[in-house]
């Protein structure tokens, strides 16, 4: 009898056990399968008559890439060019994404902006020490970029960015205590774009490229990529991308 119960007793502990493992393996497969932080959600406001589409991505991680961004990386929720691409499909300015200097030269736009995971500083390029601010994101792994500032604590700064022309506008934006992608959703001068962002009460607004490199994305709630921009004719010569991604 006594090696009956000894035969038993292993098999009725090896039970629990098994379904131990089995619920820790269903519950790693459901972590792995849950999204990881919740969808930009565009917000749509009325300044002046023209319509305007913000983004908020206070939350989210930010930085730049010289390699296009993949919409099959889950964590990946928001993306738009930022610098200017030169007509030899190089990047305009100087460019640092995540800690890497891509070896692009300063160029004389009026601003500067330098990301890291939820932050971002904005400035004047009169006012800063360019290899300083260079060495300081490449220390941290930051990401740097630069553009015309269209404002710089809470005042205009003014630009000769396309005269009167009327364009679809899109800016980097610091506001609300947080940061926001704030685009046009119809074509407007610069200096209509300018008092809008003066309106919503930005502190701090650089500009992101546009014209036909405008095409950008985000992950709606259902993981659907929707495109933002209103002309894509030149998507397959963007060269840089501002990312906004799920915190880690």
């Amino acid at each position: 009898m006594k090696k009956y119960y000894l035969l038993i007793f292993p098999f009725f502990v090896g039970i629990p056990m098994t379904i131990v493992a089995f619920t820790g393996f269903r519950s790693a497969l459901n972590e792995k399968n849950t999204k990881p932080c919740d969808n930009v959600k565009p917000k749509a406001m009325n300044i002046n008559g023209h319509s305007y589409n913000i983004y908020d991505v206070s939350s989210y991680d930010l930085m730049l890439t010289a390699d296009r961004p993949k919409t099959q990386e889950i964590s990946n929720e928001f993306c738009v060019p930022v610098a200017f691409t030169s007509k030899q499909q190089t990047i305009e300015g100087k460019f640092i994404g995540s800690g890497i200097d891509n070896g692009s030269k300063p160029n004389k736009r009026t601003g500067y902006a330098v990301l890291n995971k939820n932050k971002v500083k904005f400035y004047l390029t009169d006012s800063i020490n360019e290899p300083a601010l260079t060495k300081e994101a490449i220390a941290s792994k930051g990401s740097l970029f630069q553009q015309d500032l269209l404002v710089y604590r809470n005042r205009i700064i003014p630009t000769n960015l396309f005269g009167t022309a009327r364009i679809q506008c899109r800016a980097l934006a610091e506001m609300n205590n947080g940061f926001s992608i704030i685009e046009s959703a119809t074509p407007i001068t610069i200096s209509e774009f300018q008092d809008a962002l003066i309106a919503l009460k930005v502190t701090n607004a650089i500009y992101n490229d546009m014209g036909s490199w405008s095409e950008g994305w985000y992950r709606a709630k259902d993981n659907s990529i929707v495109k933002i921009g209103n002309n894509h004719k030149s998507t397959d010569k963007q060269t840089n991308w501002l990312v906004a991604k799920c915190r880690q």
